[in-house]
């Protein structure tokens, strides 16, 4: 006897193996993305290391610069009355990369708030150690290299 509600030839077009189907497909793939970002997350945030070894620049280009700054492959070239010198660009509360505010005179980590001086001190945490620095020196052919091997004391600096 037909359902007065329904016609006689009704035949759903959406079965429940169909929604089933589809069900697991979606979450799923809701799953797979959800692993996919926690892998990344857990496997820290930022910019892969830069390479060990490096041409950072010129010394033509350093001397020519505006600000006492310059950016390269996730080091930060610094210079102030002493010389050059590096600043590694990885926060070391969780390794975010932090922002130059070049008003402030500060890099910003945007993850947890850590701020740093252009020395690479920590002014405010969450993090507690200070942005390593690593060794530069001059290139036969007038460039200047980052060595993040070789990891130096605050008071290395590079005279051009």
């Amino acid at each position: 006897m037909n359902s007065p509600l329904s016609p006689p030839d009704y035949q759903p077009s959406f079965s429940r193996r169909l929604f089933l189907g589809l069900s697991l497909l979606l979450g799923g793939g809701s799953l797979y993305l959800l692993a996919r970002g926690l892998i990344a997350f857990v496997g820290g945030p930022g910019s892969p290391d830069p390479p060990v070894r490096f041409a950072a620049a010129t010394r033509q280009e350093l001397n020519g610069l505006k600000n006492p700054w310059k950016y390269q492959r996730g080091v930060w070239l610094v210079k102030d009355e002493r010389g050059w010198y590096t600043l590694n660009n990885r926060c070391t509360h969780l390794g975010c990369q932090p922002a130059l505010d070049p008003k402030a005179g500060e890099l910003r980590c945007p993850c947890h708030g850590s701020r740093f001086n252009l020395q690479g001190q920590v002014l405010r945490g969450p993090a507690v150690k200070p942005l390593s620095r690593w060794l530069l020196v001059k290139g036969p052919r007038e460039e200047i290299w980052v060595d993040t091997r070789t990891e130096v004391d605050p008071a290395f600096r590079l005279r051009l």
